[in-house]
């Protein structure tokens, strides 16, 4: 799966495997940007490795009609600063946590805890976005950006509500952006523009709080897509869990389930390629058990840990539903 903030990893995972999927435009490009940067070609070798390997990898490959997507992906790296993100990881400290917590949000009367809660996981979901897209900059070589704007369309906010992993009936306009700016926490302005007026005021806390214990990690995100699951996660909403193959947070259906929706899948395969070595007799390599204990606490996977906190409200008890 392409992930957009690591692409010299899937980059890598091009010229070592192949194409990854149908569209090529894309791949195309990170191909020629990682034989450049990486592999040190010149444009002439460039040009004549990244044809070969098209030869090679790319079924029904014809010179006429591919020749203007090589050609234009040569160009892309070919301009000045083109380069490869590698954003495997984002670290969350434990004071950007207590600083949305803290935040000061409308009157407790004026808004149930449920909606209280879903405001502040839309404020953590800004803040990664934004934390992103300064890592984004110092890589480009963008120079400092301090990204205190978010500009969307309906797509962009539609993708913006799955990564905080709201309620689909929460709406997100007329309702938690109007309470966030209704608390000052943000300035909607014209054709979906959004100013991040608590990103500035969490600037201005982080020179306070640059020397302090809490300017530590307090987890990091690896799976971007999920970021409000890691935000439950944090406040030990119910049936939240971690998965025990790719350490991503997801919200549990039942009890015994142990992997996210799409491991579950390739856990499945997995274990019907081993029954089908048995059932033919075949040895089945140690390393190949995928069963984990049901009874199995642990919190963690492959060093991956959240250290869980108590609910942010008294009314984000175990019986609240937020989806």
């Amino acid at each position: 799966m392409y992930n957009q903030y690591d692409e010299l990893e899937y980059a890598r995972n091009i010229y070592q495997n192949g194409f990854q999927s149908n569209y090529l435009p894309t791949q195309l490009r990170l191909l020629a940007i990682y034989m450049k940067t990486e592999l040190g070609y010149k444009p002439r070798q460039l040009r004549a490795e990244l044809t070969a390997f098209c030869q090679d990898r790319l079924p029904g490959y014809q010179p006429a009609v591919h020749y203007p997507a090589i050609n234009k992906a040569l160009r892309q790296a070919g301009q000045k600063g083109a380069s490869l993100l590698h954003i495997k990881e984002l670290p969350i400290y434990q004071w950007e946590l207590d600083f949305l917590t803290a935040y000061p949000l409308c009157p407790q009367e004026q808004m149930t805890a449920a909606l209280e809660y879903n405001c502040r996981k839309l404020m953590f979901t800004l803040l990664v976005r934004t934390r992103l897209r300064r890592l984004i900059s110092l890589q480009k070589n963008y120079g400092e950006n301090l990204c205190l704007y978010f500009k969307g369309g309906g797509r962009e906010y539609r993708e913006l509500k799955q990564e905080a992993k709201l309620p689909s009936s929460q709406d997100l306009h007329s309702g938690l952006i109007y309470h966030l700016a209704a608390a000052g926490a943000v300035t909607p302005m014209h054709d979906g523009l959004l100013r991040l007026d608590f990103m500035e005021e969490a600037d201005r806390a982080a020179e306070c709080v640059s020397c302090s214990p809490t300017f530590e990690p307090a987890f990091s995100i690896s799976h971007f897509n999920n970021a409000g699951w890691y935000y439950d996660y944090y406040n030990r909403l119910p049936r939240m869990k971690l998965c025990r193959h790719c350490g991503s947070p997801f919200k549990a259906s039942g009890n015994r389930q142990l992997y996210c929706p799409g491991c579950t899948e390739e856990m499945e395969r997995e274990r019907w390629k081993i029954r089908a070595r048995k059932h033919r007799g075949m040895a089945v390599p140690a390393g190949d058990s995928l069963l984990v204990p049901a009874d199995s606490t642990t919190g963690s996977c492959h060093g991956f840990e959240i250290t869980v906190q108590p609910p942010l409200l008294k009314g984000l008890e175990c019986g609240t539903v937020f989806s």
